[in-house]
């Protein structure tokens, strides 16, 4: 049975890392269709979905994230249509998704508000991957890039000045809050 590694480490090097331990292959968070298919294809049978002529397929390998359909600008952005792709095309999914998402970000908030208030380098990396996670599965990049920042500099043990880094996080979810809430009511 081949072993596929879906993992959120799209850094230079993890990819080996995961093959050098007898991973059979490898994708990256957040799981796009078309990547995942082309890792499973030499294990499976299962013809690929029809794609248009000459359109080439993504690396599997690529550690690039597509840039977002700007609703808001900078980093304040809801990918409607990625986000919609990865739950393949599955819009009652993606709106139960999406509202998951609205209802739980003030509680990771907190979390974080929490571990950066104790200067605690370990709950505040768990707290932003919980974070960096969520956003990357609902399209919000902005949030999710930020947050992958705010990891591996807790991962390293750097905190350095964190206290403007919750209210930069609640600004950034109650600036895409009210797109992501327009989608959940199929506006």
């Amino acid at each position: 049975m081949p072993v596929i590694a879906m993992t959120a480490h799209a850094l230079s090097g993890y990819k080996e890392k995961c093959l050098a331990a007898g991973m059979d292959g490898y994708v990256t968070k957040p799981v796009q269709q078309s990547l995942l298919l082309e890792a499973l294809a030499p294990y499976q049978a299962v013809q690929e979905p029809a794609r248009q002529p000459g359109a080439a397929l993504p690396s599997a390998n690529s550690d690039r994230i597509a840039p977002a359909q700007s609703e808001l600008p900078d980093l304040c952005q809801f990918d409607r249509a990625g986000f919609i792709e990865r739950l393949m095309g599955n819009q009652d999914l993606a709106r139960r998704v999406a509202e998951a998402f609205v209802a739980g970000m003030p509680e990771q908030l907190s979390a974080l508000a929490e571990a950066v208030g104790n200067s605690n380098a370990q709950a505040t990396r768990y707290a932003a991957h919980a974070i960096k996670g969520a956003a990357a599965n609902v399209g919000c990049m902005g949030i999710r890039n930020r947050a992958s920042k705010l990891e591996q500099a807790a991962e390293s043990g750097d905190l350095g000045d964190t206290s403007q880094i919750v209210p930069e996080f609640a600004a950034m979810f109650e600036a895409v809050k009210p797109v992501i809430q327009r989608f959940c009511s199929g506006e």
